[in-house]
């Protein structure tokens, strides 16, 4: 079978790539006139409504939204001059482009559109025969939401439901990704993201009045009372967050705080190569945790980025947008995964776990960046420390890093709308969520509470977990809400916790406002062990057949609860928790700081101090930890530096 030409052609994220009619899911003519594709076969298709065949805009009522003490009235005033008429009109054109030209240069487009087209052929004609089954055939099964989010979508006028079910058919299709290594298709598709589905639907409808803009952080005065600015910042920004919707609806894709960086397209075609022995085999192969420092240091030493298993194959729990990251090679069977990949000798095993901060350092700057740049050809890493934001600091390591283009505050979220995808039925449930939280008339608060190992497995101890107990994040909830969501927005808290008694507490005392997941709650990493696991023989996840499916479908529903709080408007977050343990097989994206740092928007995370948490830090946070935040002042707020410094070099496990 021969392969098709790999050749990348990447538009500007910010050109208006697509021309012409485009009202089949956003395929372009003559992709859609193509042989037919097995990608296609995953998605059902949603069926274009009768406005969406229509290329009318949804208008914005501007009579509807312009207090009448604002208008002129002609038996005051007379008939407007038409030279005056045109000028007001002039001036409102250019006060709505520069509204819209800044929020364009601060979200651009997901970078998924660097896969539209063709896409890159993965390996075929693998056999996968030698792996354990149980893996090859996974499947998260599909879920319902909870009962709380559906008393949510019941309440919702029909306006409301209308947008989010634009949003619900929608997104689950262009966020889509492709399968690879283990679980890829008998007949391996061709890599990129889901179809755009350009003005599929009925899209966000008529401009409302709603909410904040949820890509801009948060700022004013720290005083009790709003500032003028931030009641004039809230105004304007409920145009630009229906402005977001609306160009959701026209390009198919949601906006992402990603811009177009150079490095994205040139380390697509150099991984492509190399996999295909276009090129001197250059490996950077990364043992799961801290995926993100990796992928930076094999796009600034020019190595692909490849990713091991860590017990669980990733590519279970992920799907690929541009590249193809699958293990080098078969764990049982040895075999490459990459036929054309052609690594000479040994790989080199590199380590840095729980390292001092000046060896940390010393470890990516120098032995990474510089020592082993070229030499040898395979490279194996393994990290429990982040260092994505540090390397700015580093004088040999950031001029490389703004060369190619990353940004301090969005590296994270491009790295990982570069790198992966939720699989489909976890990518449906998230969006159950998320195009609630989406609505101009919602302001969404994340709520994390970890309260402990013992939660889980004490029903006693557990019962101590009351919204009394743990009252501070609930009432810090209650002051952003006052602080920063419109008056005729509906308020919901997105409850994130270890603890089933705090779930059915807060459930009853905040019946209008709080919603979970239902997911599990237990560490999939507490299992029952085989008898020759016990003894200290083989791997601590040689479980019994019975336990392997509940650890696969407990990371899922980890890593899916996560994903949802990246979502929300606002995050309280308990300080320096990783959600439990870090699962060893999900790293980084575990911890539900990750999410804040995938979406890339500083100053909409507060950090705070869940009650008996303390015996869960190190020795050096006695005189470092937050203490007790004031909701109301702007100081309490986090930018994502003071995250990652106080997350992944204080004593706790890697962002990535």
């Amino acid at each position: 079978m021969q392969k098709q030409d790999y050749t990348i052609n990447v538009p500007l994220l910010s050109s208006n790539y697509r021309s012409g009619s485009t009202d089949t899911l956003g395929l372009d003519k003559h992709e859609r006139d193509s042989d037919h594709d097995h990608f296609d076969d995953r998605f059902e298709q949603p069926s274009p409504t009768p406005s969406s065949s229509s290329s009318r805009r949804p208008s914005w009522n501007y009579r509807k939204s312009i207090p009448d003490r604002w208008l002129l009235h002609p038996s005051t005033f007379g008939r407007l001059r038409t030279h005056f008429a045109l000028g007001v009109v002039l001036v409102v054109l250019v006060v709505m482009l520069l509204v819209a030209f800044g929020s364009t240069r601060r979200r651009g487009y997901l970078v998924s559109e660097l896969s539209d087209g063709a896409g890159l052929d993965q390996a075929s004609n693998l056999d996968w025969s030698a792996e354990d089954p149980g893996f090859r055939n996974y499947d998260w099964q599909k879920r319902r939401p909870h009962e709380s989010l559906t008393r949510m979508i019941d309440a919702l006028t029909k306006a409301e439901a209308s947008t989010r079910e634009w949003l619900l058919v929608t997104r689950p299709v262009s966020q889509a990704g492709t399968p690879i290594g283990l679980a890829q298709s008998p007949a391996p598709s061709p890599i990129r993201a889901g179809p755009a589905t350009v003005r599929v639907g009925a899209g966000p409808g008529e401009y409302r009045r709603g909410s904040r803009d949820k890509f801009v952080g948060f700022t004013g005065s720290s005083g009790p009372l709003r500032s003028m600015f931030e009641l004039v910042l809230i105004a304007v920004s409920s145009v630009v967050r229906w402005a977001s919707l609306q160009e959701e609806w026209e390009t198919g894709r949601q906006p992402s705080q990603c811009r177009n960086a150079p490095w994205m397209e040139d380390y697509a075609r150099l991984h492509h190569e190399i996999l295909n022995g276009k090129r001197p085999p250059k490996v950077l192969e990364v043992i799961l945790l801290g995926i993100f420092s990796s992928l930076l240091y094999g796009v600034l030493t020019d190595r692909a980025l490849l990713i091991t298993w860590e017990d669980l194959p990733f590519e279970l729990f992920f799907d690929s947008v541009i590249i193809d990251w699958a293990q080098p090679q078969m764990p049982n069977s040895h075999r490459s995964v990459h036929p054309k990949l052609a690594l000479v000798g040994q790989k080199l095993f590199i380590s840095s776990i729980t390292p001092a901060r000046p060896d940390l350092d010393n470890f990516f700057s120098k032995g990474v960046f510089e020592e082993r740049r070229n030499e040898p050809s395979w490279l194996q890493l393994m990290t429990n420390r982040g260092v994505t934001l540090r390397s700015f600091n580093y004088p040999n390591v950031a001029p490389a890093m703004r060369e190619r283009g990353f940004d301090s505050t969005t590296a994270y979220a491009c790295m990982a709308d570069f790198l992966f995808r939720p699989k489909p039925n976890p990518l449906r449930f998230i969006t159950e969520y998320s195009s609630l939280f989406s609505l101009p008339t919602v302001f969404s608060i994340a709520i994390q509470v970890r309260t402990g190992d013992d939660a889980m497995t004490d029903p006693q101890r557990d019962s101590l977990n009351t919204v009394e107990r743990h009252s501070n994040f609930f009432n810090c909830a209650a002051t952003i809400a006052k602080r920063y969501a419109r008056r005729d927005q509906k308020v919901i808290y997105y409850l994130v916790t270890d603890s089933h008694t705090l779930e059915e507490d807060a459930l009853r005392h905040f019946s209008d406002r709080v919603v979970i997941t239902g997911l599990s709650r237990s560490h999939p990493e507490i299992h029952q062990k085989t008898e020759s696991a016990e003894k200290g023989q083989g791997s601590m996840y040689d479980v019994p057949e019975h336990e392997r499916k509940r650890l696969l479908d407990g990371t899922t529903d980890a890593l899916t609860e996560n994903w949802i709080i990246g979502k929300t408007d606002f995050q309280i977050l308990s300080f320096a928790s990783g959600f439990g343990k870090l699962l060893i097989h999900s790293g980084f994206i575990s911890n539900p700081f990750t999410a804040v740092f995938m979406k890339g928007v500083d100053n909409q995370t507060i950090s705070l101090v869940a009650q008996d948490s303390e015996k869960n830090f190190p020795v050096e946070f006695a005189l470092t930890g937050p203490g007790e935040q004031d909701c109301a002042n702007l100081d309490s707020l986090s930018s994502l530096a003071q995250l990652a410094t106080s997350w992944s070099v204080k004593g706790f496990k890697s962002l990535g």
